[in-house]
């Protein structure tokens, strides 16, 4: 078996009790397995999201390549909190820099309807600086090549993303989780100063704003966020995994 997160699921503790190994992201989530069976893989990472390219990103989005970009994610479904707290701020954010917004497409919440209407009342070149999508595919691996900054939840996956290319992140943990592992994700990361942490109870428009802000002003301590991320990262996890697959099965 195989944890992603720092913090272990609940069906990973009840698989462990069987596996023969089990394989963890980080060393620290070792702690919550019988030692003698863990095994440190690291996370997986697509290959394509490496061969990205800053001329794709301008190219595909249109954006000003002397402006930082931040890439505000917040999965696949959006993140409400977020979603609403970028749309009070965009003035103020789009003054200093660009922004590609993944929001989901949640019908419940209308977050995507809501944020084009914001950028529809913006004036013309601020609102050329603000990109909305419901969803991002293949054009994630050019905005990772570009972004300054990565403002986001603590998943596992996007977790292990930024690590692996060493990109600065602010993360927003989901709370309420079971064990509040997007928590733990974060804290991990932040712990060997590679990131920065918002939690969501304390979070307003304004706050969010003064934290992106306050870390775009130091595009030096964004560079060492991400050289320290990366070193939580493991690049060859994938091959690691496949090799105790097979000493498993042997």
């Amino acid at each position: 078996m195989h944890e992603q997160t720092a913090v272990p699921g609940l069906a990973n503790r009840l698989a462990a009790r069987l596996a023969q190994r089990v394989a963890v992201s980080f060393a620290e989530s070792g702690r919550h397995f019988p030692r003698a069976r863990v095994v440190v893989t690291g996370n997986p990472l697509r290959p394509d999201l490496r061969t990205g390219t800053r001329a794709d990103a301008i190219g595909r989005f249109g954006l000003d390549p002397a402006l930082p970009l931040v890439y505000v994610t917040g999965g696949a479904l959006g993140a409400r909190a977020i979603n609403r707290a970028i749309g009070e701020i965009m003035p103020g954010l789009l003054a200093a820099a660009q922004v590609v917004h993944q929001c989901g497409d949640n019908q419940a919440t209308g977050d995507r309807a809501w944020l084009e209407a914001k950028r529809a009342a913006l004036p013309p070149a601020l609102a050329q600086r603000y990109t909305v999508l419901p969803w991002v595919g293949p054009e994630l691996a050019g905005i990772y090549a570009t972004a300054s900054l990565i403002v986001t939840r603590a998943g596992a996956g996007t977790v292990n993303e930024c690590c692996q290319l060493g990109l600065p992140a602010l993360y927003i943990p989901l709370p309420g989780t079971r064990g509040d592992e997007q928590t733990a994700n974060a804290r991990l990361v932040g712990r060997v100063g590679g990131c920065s942490i918002a939690p969501q109870a304390s979070l307003t428009p304004e706050l969010l704003l003064e934290r992106i802000s306050g870390l775009l002003a130091e595009p030096a301590r964004l560079k060492e966020m991400g050289e320290r991320a990366r070193t939580l990262a493991i690049p060859d996890a994938a091959d690691r995994l496949v090799n105790l697959l097979l000493e498993v099965a042997g």
